[in-house]
């Protein structure tokens, strides 16, 4: 069966018992290895317990119809239920899940973990229409969802935060869950709970509100080659792909495509960097602010299409990459040194 998120939260607190296979798959691969760890902890305490938990591969399931079934039904030694974990199940294990579900005597749990499965999948469909299986997509958290699990991650350690450290945190760690659980257990040993200020976050992740681009983008958008220079040497230095480089640009580049677009409809560059979705952290306005006055519309149309060719030449060109990337940032700081 399909569950809705009131469902999903249910059983995730307990298991209809009813239910013989848990299929979990989606892109966020942190959120389904966790479901998959909570599902199986409902029934085995010790996951690593060699007796009463049993692992295969999608392959090994697909290369044989019965495997899963037989060891689905088969008994522990000490009594109780096994829990049997699939990895990369897909739809070559089809007919293994169709005799699990279909068979009379299967008693222990089954959690399989897939891929981000199409929704025309054939085993997606089977478990989502079957109501013995609990399938369960997992896709990465965002915008009010992000914030929300942030917040009562936040709370569940006793810590307060403002809606700037919550958005600076999400921008921070992203979709990745695992990692905001990290931080914010820094947090929690750092402040000894209570209100978290910026001043916190800086403290506990050294260059929180500012990701490893932000640099580069800065200098190549503010007309600077000198530091952009420095900046696209550093980075090499660090090992980043130079077509990495000009997709942080790009990205920087389209968020000042869609100020300048609101500003011809005649909003001022505060409101239309208000509007923008992902919000812009706080420290970071003035900066986007007087980029959005350096470069037109049709100046930031040029640099995306030049950062495009660039690009295409870059997956044609094979080692000449990282050059064809540098000279186009290049070139791009000096035409940010005129105005507009």
């Amino acid at each position: 069966m399909k569950p809705g998120p009131a469902q999903i939260q249910a059983a995730l607190k307990r298991l209809d018992p009813g239910i013989r296979l848990v299929h979990i798959f989606g892109p966020d691969e942190a959120l389904v290895r966790e479901r998959a760890r909570i599902f199986g902890k409902q029934v085995v305490e010790d996951l690593s317990d060699p007796f009463l938990v049993v692992d295969f591969d999608g392959k090994a399931v697909a290369d044989d119809d019965a495997k899963l079934a037989d060891e689905a039904a088969s008994l522990p030694m000490l009594g109780g239920r096994k829990l049997i974990r699939i990895t990369g199940l897909a739809d070559g294990g089809l007919k293994a899940v169709e005799s699990l579900l279909d068979s009379g005597t299967a008693e222990n749990l089954v959690v399989a973990i897939s891929g981000d499965l199409p929704k025309t999948s054939k085993l997606r469909k089977l478990t989502e229409a079957h109501p013995r299986a609990l399938a369960i997509a997992c896709y990465a958290e965002e915008g009010a969802r992000l914030t929300t699990f942030l917040a009562q991650e936040a709370q569940a350690r006793g810590l307060e935060l403002d809606r700037d450290a919550i958005e600076l945190l999400a921008r921070a760690v992203g979709a990745e869950r695992d990692i905001a659980r990290n931080e914010l257990d820094k947090l929690a040993l750092y402040t000894g709970g209570g209100r978290v200020t910026f001043e916190h976050l800086e403290a506990v992740g050294a260059d929180f509100g500012q990701s490893s681009y932000d640099k580069l983008i800065n200098a190549v958008l503010g007309g600077n080659p000198v530091e952009a220079a420095r900046q696209i040497d550093r980075m090499a230095e660090e090992g980043e792909a130079g077509i990495a480089l000009l997709r942080a640009v790009s990205r920087r580049l389209w968020q000042l495509m869609q100020v300048r677009t609101l500003m011809a409809d005649g909003q001022s560059v505060e409101t239309a960097i208000g509007a923008l979705r992902p919000p812009v952290f706080w420290k970071e306005k003035d900066t986007l602010a007087a980029q959005a006055r350096r470069w037109s519309q049709e100046r930031v149309r040029a640099a995306l299409n030049r950062l495009l060719v660039a690009e295409r030449d870059i997956k044609s060109s094979g080692s000449a990459g990282d050059v064809i990337a540098h000279q186009s940032l290049m070139a791009l700081a000096a035409a940010g040194s005129g105005r507009r």
